[in-house]
């Protein structure tokens, strides 16, 4: 005598496949595919000299609060200074590392 299988609803097929998921990260794609960037400010000469005096002076130990744009978005942080980097035009504050070009606001703490 045959049983008949009881069919499985498409959540459990799923749930059962997804570790052997091809294409990893694919389900972060899919949820920010609705994402839209903020546009970039663009400092002119004048907010750039100013932006640029105040990062002149920078030590590490500094507490500092910036402004600066990352990954489609304009974040703010504040900490202490870890490391500043000329060459590389970085500053990391604890550690995370912010690019001086992404930098759009800067306050000495």
């Amino acid at each position: 005598m045959v049983k008949e299988r009881q069919s499985m609803s498409e959540a459990m097929r799923a749930k059962q496949f997804s570790p052997f998921a091809a294409l990893v990260g694919l389900d972060e794609k899919v949820d920010g595919a609705g994402f839209i960037p903020d546009d970039r400010i663009v400092l002119g000469p004048e907010a750039l000299a100013e932006l640029d005096r105040a990062i002149c002076g920078l030590r590490k130990g500094d507490i500092i609060k910036v402004r600066y744009y990352f990954r489609g978005r304009y974040v703010s942080s504040m900490g202490r200074v870890s490391k500043f980097d000329r060459q590389e035009r970085t500053i990391m504050i604890g550690e995370e590392r912010v690019l001086l070009d992404d930098i759009i606001e800067f306050e000495k703490m």
